[in-house]
């Protein structure tokens, strides 16, 4: 990518870049190519690098700070006060606990006939580990549906997000993390609502 295309990129910078284009193979180095320079960094002795996104700050976690390979596992989303909101996980889920969306993509014929629900994907960056069933309903409606394990999803815009097991009408479960793919069935990040 030239100078001039990695300035318009991070001109338009949008939180889909960071679900859509960064994988578990990812480093900062590859970032930078990219979409250009950190915005800034932060911290004494060790520093965080981060970049400005919208009303949002996208910062690496200390785990690729001391990684040997320098890896994006992990970034931390902070509102512009620097205050925690969620982290982006990129390592895959454990294939036992996701044999329902493997089936799912694998059974559905059809599976962009599902209606989609369009938001701004930032918006379940808003999210938090209070959340229960009730209040994800009000915030997008009934569930698209619901697969195997009792998983409620949604297809929202070109991805597919698939809520923890039990996450139902009746359960106490609250709301630890969203595991979203792609259209293909593609892993693409999960997203942890804890501190």
């Amino acid at each position: 990518m030239n100078k001039t295309s990695a300035l318009d990129l991070k001109k338009n910078l949008n939180v889909e870049y960071f679900i859509n284009d960064i994988d578990s193979d990812t480093t900062f180095e590859d970032l930078e190519r990219e979409i250009g320079h950190p915005s800034g960094m932060w911290g004494s002795g060790v520093s965080i690098l981060y970049y400005n996104v919208g009303d949002l700050i996208i910062s690496e976690d200390m785990s690729t700070v001391f990684s040997e390979d320098a890896r994006i596992r992990i970034l931390i989303i902070r509102d512009k006060d620097r205050k925690y909101k969620c982290k982006l996980v990129y390592k895959t889920p454990d294939t036992s606990n996701t044999q329902d969306i493997k089936k799912f993509f694998e059974e559905k014929e059809d599976i962009n006939s599902v209606d989609k629900k369009e938001i701004e994907i930032s918006q379940l960056f808003n999210l938090n580990n209070k959340y229960a069933y009730k209040d994800i309903v009000n915030l997008y409606g009934e569930p698209n549906g619901i697969i195997d394990c009792n998983r409620i999803f949604y297809h929202i815009n070109s991805y597919y997000i698939f809520f923890p097991m039990k996450f139902l009408p009746d359960s106490k479960v609250y709301l630890k993390y969203i595991l979203i793919y792609n259209e293909n069935g593609d892993f693409k990040c999960s997203v942890y609502y804890d501190n």
